[in-house]
Formats: structure tokens, sequence, C-alpha cells
């Protein structure tokens, strides 16, 4: 049963309708998939969804009566855009923001999460940009900041909304942490207050494992909310996410990590290409901000429009954030990723920037990232190549469900 393309947001509301059980597959064909994955770009390709999963995928694929089918000729389809870090949702739509605790500059029991604001109006034009999935983290003004967490766009409580309560800690170097009149006021100071907090720690897991062993009440450490956090970061349970710009911030970040033995993942990093050999033969992760979203800082003053293609083809793995300056940026993250491309940054390498390695880095790649049979339906359909400025997006799916649809003139 083959429809017009222009009549989609209709079928599709209709077969909402159903229950999983009775759902009829879908398929997409005549587009031009970027699949972000082994299938590479597959042209005039189809793709079939069904109780929101990818069921099927590539250039010809099997189609039966039962089948409700889209003619998508010229269209471009591609994963849903994982942002690997945004305050989208937690910053406020107005005056209000809540993206720093600044009572406490040592904070890691709080949760991005908790601050989450379903009904933001941030949230709603995320899901009508294309991004599916969102890495929200607490702000930059404290040293520990607290845990970061993996949302989806769409529904009305945070128990709908989220993929991972937490994914990781932020931790912030550099010049914002410091307080003029206050500590830290070096970033000596910072670099002491993370390794003073993590020696705490080592001791607080060690005498929480051999309560685990022996099962003495007396071997049983107080309970710390603080110290628990960073245990989970020793053990290996959740990674660092580090929030710094120079190149002397990097390799402080680097060498607290090594210190105390845990993943790291560096966010922003704009000095990285001055550090490539030390990030690479640590096999550290760089979610990077393009250069025209650097624009306010002092520490950012050095940045350079090839750092993304340095490090990628230095085999580091990298992800695309729209960085700070423009607080709706990642509304337009194709766009960024493009950016990269001009500065020398493979132009697939940019796509997977914001799609399957951010995902990967979030640990949320066996759904979320690429279009492949058995993952999560998450997808775009642009009518035209997405780094084409004058590209539009014409329908979003979270999970097999429509959730935007262009207005037809």
């Amino acid at each position: 049963m083959r429809k017009n393309y222009l009549f989609l947001f209709l079928i599709i509301i209709l077969a909402a309708g159903k229950t999983k059980g009775e759902d009829k597959p879908i398929v997409f064909v005549g587009a031009n998939l970027l699949t972000m994955g082994d299938l590479g770009q597959i042209e005039n390709g189809s793709l079939k969804i069904a109780g929101g999963k990818i069921i099927e995928i590539g250039k010809t694929i099997n189609i039966s009566d039962n089948d409700i089918v889209f003619e998508a000729d010229g269209k471009w389809i591609m994963p849903g855009i994982v942002v690997p870090y945004t305050h989208i949702g937690i910053r406020g739509d107005n005056l209000s923001s809540d993206i720093d605790e600044t009572s406490d500059t040592y904070s890691p029991q709080l949760r991005a999460i908790d601050a989450l604001y379903p009904f933001s109006k941030e949230l709603e034009a995320a899901k009508n940009a294309g991004l599916t999935v969102l890495h929200i983290v607490p702000g930059g003004k404290e040293v520990f900041s607290g845990q970061t967490g993996i949302i989806k766009p769409i529904g009305r409580s945070r128990k709908e909304m989220s993929l991972k309560n937490v994914c990781g800690l932020k931790i912030n170097f550099g010049e914002q942490p410091k307080k003029p009149k206050g500590s830290p006021s070096s970033r000596m100071g910072i670099a002491w207050i993370i390794r003073k907090n993590f020696f705490a720690a080592q001791s607080y897991l060690k005498k929480l494992q051999k309560y685990e062993k022996s099962g003495d009440e007396e071997d049983k450490p107080a309970e710390d909310a603080k110290l628990a956090v960073l245990a989970r970061v020793l053990e290996g349970e959740i990674p660092v996410f580090a929030e710094c710009f120079r190149a002397d911030d990097i390799m402080t970040a680097i060498r607290i990590s090594e210190e105390f033995k845990f993943r790291l993942v560096l966010m922003y990093a704009t000095e990285a290409y001055k550090v490539v050999d030390e990030i690479k033969s640590r096999n550290i992760s760089v979610i990077i901000a393009p250069i025209r979203s650097l624009w306010y800082r002092v520490e950012r003053e050095n940045r350079k429009i090839e750092t993304a293609a340095i490090l990628s083809r230095a085999g580091i793995k990298i992800a695309i954030q729209a960085g700070g300056g423009n607080p709706y940026g990642e509304l337009d993250m194709p766009m960024f990723a493009a950016y990269t491309v001009k500065g020398g940054l493979d132009q697939n390498e940019a796509l997977k920037a914001i799609t399957i390695y951010p995902a990967q880095i979030l640990g949320i790649e066996e759904t979320k990232g690429s279009l492949k049979k058995g993952k999560d339906a998450d997808f775009i359909i642009l009518d035209r190549h997405p780094f084409d400025v004058l590209s539009k997006i014409e329908n979003v799916f979270i999970e097999g469900h429509e959730v935007y649809t262009k207005e037809k003139k």
C-alpha cells in the first residue's frame, strides 16, 4: 500500500493510535540513508520500522501487503542527533536557571536530572530540530558541579524522559570555578580540591569494601552521599566529564585521572591540538565545541578551526557540542558539525560526531546513534543533505513515534 509522502503525518497519527501489537510496519522507500554505521550511505534505500524499532534497512528490503509504504524519493534520512553537552531543560526559559548550585564548590551528589523542567520551551524546540537525545550537564561555576544525565526531549515527567538518571560526574577546571574572594582562587586550589576529595573517596571505598567482605557493622563507613559518588567513579561505574579549555588544564585533568585511575572524557578542550599525543596515548574521548561558538572567554583565545580535524586524524574519538556564546546553538547542530568540515574534518566523520560517536561516549550506542536493525527508530527526514544550509527538517521520529512534522504550505 503506497502513499504520497505529503500525507505521511496523517497516516502516522492513525497508526500511532493502535496498540504495539497491532502496529503495522511502516516503510520509507527511495531515500538517501545516512546510516552512520557499517552500511554507510545508501542511495535509493529503504527503512522499515515497527514497535519503536528499526526492523529492516538496506538497498532492497522485503515489503509485504501489510506494510504502510511511503515514497521518500529525494529525501535524506539520518539518525536522530545525539547532543553530548547541553543545559537544555535545566537552564530555564526566562530568568530562572538551575545549572549551577553555588552554595558549595564540592557538590558531586547533585544530579542534573533533578533540575529538569519537562515543559520547557527549549525541549519542544530541541525535538523539532531533530535532537532526539540530550546529555544534560550541570554548569561550570563550581569544581564539582554534579552528575550528568541523559534524556529524550519528549514526555511530561522526568521518569518518562530519562534514558540515564546518571551518566557521569562533571568536574570543572580553569577560570570559571575560581573565586576571587573565596576558595579556590587559583588552579592550584582547583587541583587540590579535586585530589583531596578523591583521597577521601579512596579511604571511604576501602572501608566500604572491608565492610562488604566482613559484614561487621563496626566496619561500615558512615553514610556520605558525596563520597559515594566519587567511589562510583573510582570503581569505574561512571566517567568524569572534565570541562577544560587550556592545554595545561587538559593535562591537569589527565594527570589526576591517572593518579586515581578513573575514566576521563574531555569537554570543550579548546587547546587539545597542543597535546594531541597525550590524549591519543591514553585513549581519551573529546567533546569539542567548534570555533564559532567560542567567543567570550580569554582562555579560549587560542582556538583553531582545525582542532576537530586534527584530533580525528590522530584517531581520537570526538563528539561535537554547540558550546557557549549562543544559548540556543544546539538547535543548529548540523551547521556546527558542518563548520568542522570547513576546518578539514571529513564530512562523514562530522556527521558521526553528532550521532554515533556521542552515543558511544555516553554508553548508549546499543540503541541510539545510527540506523541499524534492532536499534530504536530515532531518525530525521530532511529535504536536503543535513549540511546544506538550505536544508529543512520535515519529520522527526523518536522510538518510532512521529514527534514533529513540518507544516505543509
